[in-house]
């Protein structure tokens, strides 16, 4: 899943300036072999030719936290010693050169300049572990040292490219779009902004890291939270010619109390205006904007507005996700949140974002794109006055499923990452954190088997009812019914084992267009377009195999996959040799690609749809073999199959 970093960097460093040493003041000589690094002996401490010692210097370090950049060898950060006091993603200026360690000016091998191939990758550079000083949000954590935080976001797992049980995560890897959200819409709208004179569109845009997170800082979030996500903003709530309010001989835009912040930097604009109306406003040019205070101050020169004149503006302003950290970046750190969860969340999943609603949740259906009925967010906590311990603002570690102001938030029961068994081990499996928090009487899960019995985890807090019976306590309402009838402990066991969740149950009737799966399975229907479709009219079922338990109680435990369920050999023999017997097969089966057992055949290839270039692989050629062999200039086609 992803990438060999070490390989990609020999070829997305060679951009301009990301050798830089540190302080920032010349370019550090790009070396491209281990042995311009070292002097003969290496066990005497030697210096090169900028005074940097390379003694004992591992030829396979990607990152050490000594102020030096050994490029190409190691990522270029320019704050790698003391992350916490110069914060990458949101402290630029002209004495910095934080700009190159994602982006490269002449030669780089992404859109947006950037260093490596997508934006995904570009993140997982640094976050998914390889920068020891910052989050590693795949495993979930924040190190120091020998000691490890799980990260209150969650872990996105997949470590090393590996399945992981009860595993669930946002797919930021780009391979869907937001409109693949539950509670979203299907169709894309116009947004009315243009990026290099192309529309740009909501529900449209491939999701990614930068889908939630601004990677420049432009939300003034302390968790660089995206001032705009899906541009929500931008289309429901763009000020046109607003008046400001002058306050302490600065300018400000309120509204219902609350002072704006105004997303400036490419590709938002704001616009400034004087007059005695909207009407008769022109635009000036002559203004100073500051957000440091976490809203927006404009200044005009004195003397700019006459008698009885305004100050207007038109900006989108940005959504505000108030929190505040304390201990950042180290394994004391605690967040709490303050304001604008349900609304962020909101702004992909809408029709779940029930907070402000006249009868929330439960009480009467709801939707923009969809009616149903939702559970409530946004409403106070005050189930039976119990007050659980692992409930509670995140004024501690233990407060695990936070509230906001003491309200139910999306991030109160859901992690905004993903889990997997190993999460909920480290988190709830841990006395530290909330393995010593009794729930609803079922004990404390340390020492339990932590494990999601049937379906998704579905980015949860807790494992199955873990996360209702936090604040619901139905197991303590029902103890006494447990002791009438004559049972120790509730009987669910019968069930779990239920031949329902078990793949099997026949195929589905009538399913020969697959329009059972895509009912579920939209983002699916590019099937269509592929050979396995046009020429051979095969079934998903026919790789997936029978799915009557899975359209009956849709789990994951129930239908093959056989990216998770299959070890490299079985992908590459059981499912597309199935077919593809002769001459392709046995091909492969003596390339060096087979006998890694690294790669298999969905490795490469996209049997759900086409690429950009018409073909059923997941990248285009160069991108494909570049992102392991790092070749990507050099890329020529070959004969099948690689060796």
């Amino acid at each position: 899943m992803f990438l060999k970093r070490v390989l990609v960097l020999l070829v997305a460093f060679t951009g301009f300036a990301v050798g830089l040493a540190v302080p920032a003041v010349a370019e550090q000589p790009k070396y491209y072999s281990m042995e311009d690094y070292f002097y003969t002996p290496t066990t005497v401490p030697q210096e090169n030719q900028n005074g940097y010692y390379l003694e004992n210097l591992d030829p396979n370090l990607k990152f050490n936290p000594d102020a030096v950049t050994y490029y190409p060898f190691e990522i270029y950060l320019p704050n790698e010693k003391f992350p916490a006091s110069y914060r990458i993603h949101s402290n630029y200026g002209n004495e910095t050169d934080a700009c190159s360690s994602c982006h490269s000016i002449h030669s780089a091998v992404g859109p947006s300049l950037l260093q490596w191939y997508t934006v995904y990758e570009t993140c997982m550079a640094c976050h998914d572990g390889t920068v020891s000083t910052t989050y590693d949000v795949v495993r979930g954590e924040i190190r120091n040292g020998e000691d490890a935080l799980p990260a209150y976001g969650g872990a996105f797992g997949g470590y090393g490219g590996k399945s992981e049980k009860s595993w669930s995560n946002h797919n930021v890897t780009g391979a869907i779009t937001v409109a693949a959200a539950p509670g979203g819409s299907k169709q894309k709208e116009v947004t009315g902004l243009t990026r290099l004179g192309k529309e740009l569109y909501r529900w449209d845009q491939e999701f990614s890291c930068q889908s939630c997170h601004s990677p420049h800082g432009q939300g003034g979030n302390a968790r660089v939270l995206h001032p705009d996500p899906n541009f929500v903003q931008t289309v429901n709530h763009k000020k046109e010619l607003m008046k400001l309010q002058l306050e302490e001989g600065v300018f400000v835009a309120k509204e219902g109390g609350d002072k704006l912040l105004m997303i400036i930097g490419y590709p938002y604009k704001v616009k400034v205006y004087k007059g005695y109306s909207p009407e008769s406003a022109t635009e000036i040019k002559d203004f100073n904007l500051s957000n440091q205070k976490g809203y927006s101050e404009i200044t005009v020169p004195d003397g700019l507005l006459a008698p009885g004149e305004n100050l207007y503006a038109s900006f989108v302003p940005a959504l505000r996700v108030e929190m505040e950290i304390d201990n950042y970046l180290t394994t004391d750190e605690v967040v709490i949140h303050k304001k604008g969860i349900n609304d962020f969340c909101g702004a992909c999943h809408t029709d779940y974002n029930t907070e402000g609603e006249e009868h929330p949740g439960s009480l009467s259906p709801n939707g923009v794109y969809s009616k149903a009925y939702r559970h409530a967010v946004g409403i106070p906590y005050d189930y039976n006055g119990s007050n659980p311990e692992g409930i509670g603002n995140g004024y501690s570690r233990s407060e695990w499923m936070k509230l906001e102001e003491g309200k139910i938030t999306c991030l109160t029961c859901h992690l905004a990452h993903g889990t997997n068994e190993d999460y909920w081990e480290r988190t709830i499996g841990d006395e530290k954190y909330m393995g010593d928090v009794l729930w609803a009487g079922t004990g404390s899960f340390v020492g339990a088997e932590i494990e999601e019995l049937a379906g998704s985890s579905a980015l949860k807090r807790l494992p199955n009812m873990g996360v209702c019976e936090a604040c619901h306590e139905k197991g303590l309402a029902n103890e006494g019914y447990l002791v009438n009838s004559g049972l120790k402990k509730p009987a669910q066991t019968a069930l779990v084992q239920s031949s329902i969740f078990q793949p099997g149950g026949g195929y589905v009737k009538d399913n020969d267009d697959n329009h059972e799966c895509y009912s579920c399975h939209q983002e699916y229907t590019t099937y269509q377009e592929t050979v396995h479709w046009k020429e051979q009219q095969y079934r998903c079922e026919q790789c997936h195999g029978p799915g009557g338990n899975h359209v009956k109680l849709p789990a994951d435990s129930n239908i093959l996959n056989p990216a998770v369920d299959y070890s490299v050999s079985q992908q590459t023999d059981l499912v597309c040799g199935n077919c593809h017997q002769e001459g392709l097969l046995s091909d492969f089966h003596s390339s060096k690609h087979y006998l890694s057992q690294i790669v298999s055949c969905p490795t490469c290839h996209n049997s759900h749809g086409l690429n950009k270039e018409g073909e059923e692989l997941k990248h285009p050629k160069g991108m494909l073999c570049a992102a392991c062999h790092g070749e990507v200039m050099k890329y020529t086609d070959h004969s099948f199959p690689p060796e």
